[in-house]
């Protein structure tokens, strides 16, 4: 999972959800989806770049027919770890779940984003979704030698309920739970104004939050140290960085790219109080779109309180 030897690999778009906050957004029947043989082709060029580890991405790859096949062939190729980031509901099918992890699958990341059906449908915009996320969970919990991770992308609707969260994922059995900002891309325009969450609440609930440290591995993605608790551990806290690392990006258009996100795009700005910050040459900043949005004083608040200032 930590390899610099890791590859990712986009299948193509289509899902069977349609969760509010996706940053690659819905594609239903995208023509951009690859074929197994393009996939194979991709899985044999990072193989040629010492890969030894891989991601099957969408979209949604557990609707792909063939997803049993590219997991073989990825398998035979001689990854060792193999992996696919899903929402998990066709994994609620015990036979299908089996047939994943036989044919080579070494973990899963299921996307979870509230304890109770219905703000997690309101979230996933699909019916009897969480009931099935939760069972295809089981399913692959049952698998000793698969590796379970869920990750939730915090929103207005669900912010407030990380500990109850966190209890439901802890009590099915998973010890590894990311979770992660919103990233005002790809969504229908005013979707990251409507769902992002102020950084001075979500410090509330994060310090509720962090007790639970002591029973779940927690990672905290994209979020700047400034605005995370002390009591989390910066080793798992992963800043929003100006510099990619050595993981390899392959999109569904067979350009091998690294996707680099810097400050110079516009995406991301630093504000006055960064230049004394002691995080400064770690982190790329924040979203340009939250301070048009929430202004800068949370931050700079936040970053005092936190001991972030030299």
């Amino acid at each position: 999972m930590t390899s610099n030897n890791h590859i990712v690999i986009t299948a193509g778009y289509d899902c069977n959800s349609n969760c509010i906050m996706c940053h690659v957004g819905s594609k239903f029947h995208s023509k951009d989806n690859s074929t197994t043989e393009e996939i194979y082709k991709l899985l044999v060029e990072g193989r040629k770049n010492k890969a030894n580890s891989v991601e099957i991405s969408g979209g949604e790859p557990t609707v792909r027919k063939d997803l049993v096949e590219i997991v073989s062939l990825a398998n035979t190729l001689g990854f060792t770890t193999i992996g696919i980031s899903t929402n998990g509901m066709l994994l609620s099918d015990k036979e299908y779940c089996d047939k994943l992890v036989k044919a080579g699958l070494t973990y899963i990341t299921v996307s979870l984003h509230a304890p109770n059906k219905k703000i997690s449908e309101l979230i996933s915009g699909t019916p009897n979704s969480f009931n099935r996320t939760i069972k295809g969970i089981k399913n692959a919990i049952n698998h000793k030698n698969l590796e379970v991770i869920v990750v939730t992308a915090v929103q207005k609707s669900n912010f407030k309920h990380l500990v109850e969260l966190g209890h439901l994922i802890t009590d099915l059995g998973v010890n590894s739970w990311t979770i992660c900002d919103l990233v005002p891309a790809g969504m229908e325009k005013g979707k990251y104004a409507i769902l992002n969450v102020n950084r001075r609440d979500l410090y509330k609930e994060l310090m509720r939050l962090a007790p639970l440290q002591k029973t779940i591995h927690i990672v905290l993605f994209n979020l700047t140290l400034c605005t995370v608790p002390k009591d989390f551990s910066k080793n798992n806290i992963t800043t929003i960085s100006r510099k990619c690392d050595e993981t390899i990006f392959f999109s569904n258009n067979k350009k091998g790219a690294c996707i680099k996100t810097t400050t110079d795009d516009g995406a991301l700005r630093k504000i006055e109080i960064c230049n004394s910050c002691k995080y400064a040459k770690e982190c790329a900043g924040f979203w340009s779109e939250y301070f048009s949005l929430n202004g800068e004083k949370d931050i700079v608040e936040l970053a005092k309180q936190n001991d972030c200032l030299k």
